[in-house]
């Protein structure tokens, strides 16, 4: 078929609507083909862009997670050593206060001690000594502020023992 055919073909009204349905067919293949394109091409690129943004997103939370455990890490450690440090303090602090408190005892022993008074084989036991007896015992230190036994069964027991208890008696 040449084109002198198709034209004279064209010249009727069923080869004009032949002529304009095929090349209507035909634009709407082209364009439903540059569709096909495009969405391919956009498909493609969205999906590379994004896989891109995704291991960039991927690699900077492994960068902040390192960088946080890192932190951590030290944060721990310094803290480890703090806790070290005020161990080897507080030890250091106990045994200064035990040591302390063994020498005040020890002078408070001697103090009271020097107030006891044997005179004609009568022993004198003076206020010191006496209050450091009752503060070993339980009794109490001795300050007027304070009461002497403290509330409940334990008060009641403490305060009902005899004045002597825990003295010999004169010559044993």
């Amino acid at each position: 078929m040449d084109l002198s055919s198709l034209l004279s073909s064209a010249s009727s009204w069923k080869g004009k609507l032949a002529l304009g349905l095929g090349v209507l067919l035909l634009i709407l293949l082209v364009g439903l083909a540059g569709l096909w394109v495009g969405y391919r091409h956009g498909r493609s690129t969205a999906t590379a862009e994004g896989d891109a943004k995704y291991a960039e997103l991927e690699k900077v939370q492994a960068d902040a997670n390192r960088l946080a455990s890192d932190t951590a890490r030290k944060v721990l450690d310094a803290e480890v050593v703090r806790r070290d440090e005020l161990e080897k303090s507080l030890s250091t602090a106990l045994a200064t206060i035990a040591d302390q408190g063994l020498k005040i005892t020890n002078r408070r022993i001697s103090d009271a001690s020097r107030s006891v008074v044997v005179v004609a084989g009568r022993c004198s036991f003076g206020p010191g000594w006496v209050q450091l007896w009752n503060e070993a015992l339980g009794f109490g230190d001795g300050d007027p502020g304070r009461s002497a036994a403290a509330p409940g069964a334990v008060g009641a027991a403490r305060a009902a023992q005899p004045a002597d208890s825990g003295l010999l008696p004169a010559g044993h």
